[in-house]
């Protein structure tokens, strides 16, 4: 059966599947999250029923348990990068925004507001930290990764502030990580419905 099929070849590719699985953010080219992507929603369907979660959680228990718990990791990391890129994003914004201001925007939303207690330049240092995370987690490996990245950012080797929102290259990373993120929590979801229902 289909079912069979699925854990043969979870068993068989275990150690490659958990590898994929553990690259961290910074190891995250456009090909580990496309791998990333099918691994997630495999794993979703494998949750999706009752009977289909039954049998890959009581076949191979310590293999799910860990693929579960890699997939809580990715979902932790992909929020992380995510919310590093919205920041320097909005701080960047609002440091642009308020640079000749006497005093700080009160329209400004909270969470971005706060960066601003110790005056621009500090908050423009938080969003450089950001920044430099959200850098190091999208390296451009091929060809057309570079030139995704270069049509906005010349020879620089890293995102800039004023290319921050205009980098193709950027915004098509984000659209795969938060495509990662949607499968990863369909997988988290699918698996807590599952094993909480009757």
């Amino acid at each position: 059966s289909c079912i069979d099929g699925t854990l043969k070849f979870l068993c068989f590719y275990e150690n490659a599947i958990k590898s994929v699985l553990s690259i961290g953010p910074a190891g995250c080219t456009v090909c580990v999250l496309n791998e990333k992507k099918e691994l997630f929603h495999l794993l979703s369907e494998l949750c999706s029923g009752k009977e289909y979660f039954n049998r890959f959680t009581t076949s191979i228990p310590t293999l799910s348990d860990t693929l579960l718990n890699l997939t809580r990791i990715n979902v932790r990391d992909f929020c992380s990068l995510l919310n590093s890129a919205h920041l320097a994003r909005e701080i960047y914004k609002a440091v642009e925004k308020n640079r000749n201001a006497r005093q700080v925007d009160v329209e400004m939303a909270e969470n971005i507001k706060s960066h601003f207690v110790s005056g621009i330049p500090s908050a423009q240092h938080e969003a450089l930290g950001h920044l430099d995370y959200v850098n190091s987690c999208m390296p451009h490996m091929t060809k057309e990764d570079w030139e995704l990245f270069n049509e906005q950012n010349g020879s620089n080797k890293t995102v800039v502030f004023p290319n921050l929102s205009k980098n193709a290259y950027l915004n098509s990373m984000e659209t795969k990580v938060a495509t990662c993120l949607l499968h990863a929590v369909g997988t988290l979801n699918r698996f807590h419905s599952s094993s909480f229902s009757g």
